[in-house]
């Protein structure tokens, strides 16, 4: 249980009330018990938004792009979404 404490990075006493149901899980524990087991479950506890893992990854790596290349990547995210906003406009002819 210790072991498993300091991996969580919460007191020994807190994790055995937990798991004991003697003190609630709050959804900032769930979150980061989400994070660090790296499992969404965690989140259906209190339907909580799920992050997009994709878009945390690009966040972590986001400083080490250059700034030529993080423009690009902006403005190809920026076609794409018009692009398929065009595509979901009904026509016209639509009614």
């Amino acid at each position: 249980m210790k072991e498993f404490a300091m991996y969580l990075d919460i007191a020994e006493g807190t994790l055995n009330r937990m798991i004991n149901g003697k003190q609630p899980i709050t959804k900032h524990m769930l979150v980061r018990l989400a994070k660090k087991l790296n499992d969404p479950r965690f989140y259906t506890f209190e339907n909580l938004p799920a992050p997009d893992l994709d878009f945390e990854k690009l966040m972590k790596v986001w400083p080490y792009i250059p700034e030529n290349k993080r423009r690009a990547l902006r403005e190809q995210g920026e076609n794409y979404v018009k692009e398929n906003r065009k595509r979901r406009e009904p026509s016209e002819s639509d009614g």
